[in-house]
């Protein structure tokens, strides 16, 4: 199991600012902190620097021994983006980009991505639901095939019409 340093700091009132603390007197009202795994822990009922000290051996001790767990960051939730803006980013550095699409696949994509936008009027991406999708699979179900020109039935062995 790695160790996990827990260093004590002190925060000032006015700036905010974290010092890492000393073996010395502070006034009276002094906020001590823990700092560990990238993590401020401020001290509740912490008046001087051997209480401070007593409290980060302890911390120390428990994530250790596992009574207690890093406290894990959380994840900044993201401000949803414009589903417009998303296609372009999906066409210009996601898959295409990656498996190196041709010119008319691309287009492709970029077209029914542009109808699927305007049969759905939905801006966001957390606004579609599988409803959405479904409605937009029954709509070009019902566009019918064209027809195979002369030289693919020729091709293929095939004469009659579609």
């Amino acid at each position: 199991m790695k160790k996990i340093k827990v260093s004590l700091y002190i925060r000032h009132h006015k700036t905010q600012e974290y010092e890492k603390a000393e073996n010395t007197i502070y006034p009276h009202g002094t906020i001590f902190v823990l700092r560990y795994s990238g993590k401020w822990e401020t001290l509740k009922n912490c008046t001087s620097y051997q209480e401070g000290f007593v409290a980060a051996m302890q911390k120390e001790i428990e994530l250790l021994t596992g009574k207690a767990e890093p406290r894990s960051r959380k994840p900044k939730p993201k401000a949803p983006q414009p589903l417009d803006v998303l296609i372009d980013v999906y066409l210009t550095t996601g898959k295409a980009a990656e498996n190196n699409w041709r010119k008319h696949t691309l287009q492709a994509y970029a077209l029914g991505l542009k109808l699927f936008c305007q049969s759905c009027k939905k801006t966001r991406l957390d606004e579609i639901t599988g409803d959405d999708l479904k409605g937009i699979q029954g709509l070009c179900g019902s566009i019918a095939p064209r027809p195979a020109s002369p030289t693919t039935r020729a091709l293929s062995g095939t004469t009659s019409t579609m």
